[in-house]
């Protein structure tokens, strides 16, 4: 089984300015010759050539068919009641982010700006799930893979881009826990539908959803 919580490549704007800046400043003995504008420009150019590269090397994620749920998480607590569901994944959840604490709540946030590698293979961006809030939460899951599926807008609504595939084994079944003040961060697939949405299954049966997004050209 493969698992998509490891995060690739992210391309944007923010990430070459600080290559650039990480990059003059390590170098400040040489620094005569990386003050000038024309210098940084060179860099960036350089940065930027690699970005392309990375993007024309990827391919768009084959999505004429309903696919499998592909965010997997490893919970903050153990388990005691279902101790063996747990599918291997090292998708750890990591410390918020300041630009992550503007709301006080459990939310999706999809970045569509932020392109990464899906499986190393395909165009991918990232979701975030976001705990912003004093408590855990827990969310059902099938070999540490989130019922956190995309969903398309149709002419009749909503309808599944992605499901989670039933397992015939009942240990698969277990419950993640995310730690207060912290998010999980996935890659998921590039889907080329004029509106889509991710939501994610909650442990009491409702569910919550990321904001309706566009798919971004892959440059």
């Amino acid at each position: 089984m493969e698992l998509s919580g490891d995060t690739h490549l992210i391309k944007n704007r923010k990430v070459m300015r600080l290559k650039i800046n990480t990059f003059v400043t390590r170098n400040h003995g040489l620094g005569h010759l990386f003050a000038g504008k024309a210098m940084k420009l060179f860099l960036a150019l350089i940065f930027l050539h690699g970005s392309v590269c990375f993007s024309q090397s990827l391919e768009p994620f084959p999505a004429d068919a309903i696919s499998n749920g592909n965010c997997y998480a490893k919970s903050d607590l153990p388990d005691t009641v279902s101790p063996g569901g747990f599918g291997i994944t090292d998708n750890t959840s990591k410390d918020l982010r300041t630009d992550m604490k503007t709301k006080k709540e459990l939310y999706l946030r999809m970045e569509e700006h932020e392109h990464a590698a899906f499986r190393q293979r395909y165009e991918g961006q990232m979701l975030y799930l976001i705990n912003n809030t004093s408590d855990y939460q827990t969310y059902p899951a099938a070999d540490s893979r989130l019922y956190l599926t995309a969903e398309r807008l149709t002419d009749t609504g909503w309808v599944a881009v992605e499901n989670i595939p039933p397992s015939p084994c009942g240990n698969s079944f277990h419950k993640v826990h995310q730690r207060p003040g912290s998010y999980y961060a996935f890659v998921v697939p590039v889907y080329h539908f004029p509106e889509k949405r991710y939501k994610l299954k909650l442990e009491n049966g409702d569910f919550i959803y990321s904001q309706n997004f566009e798919a971004l050209p892959f440059d």
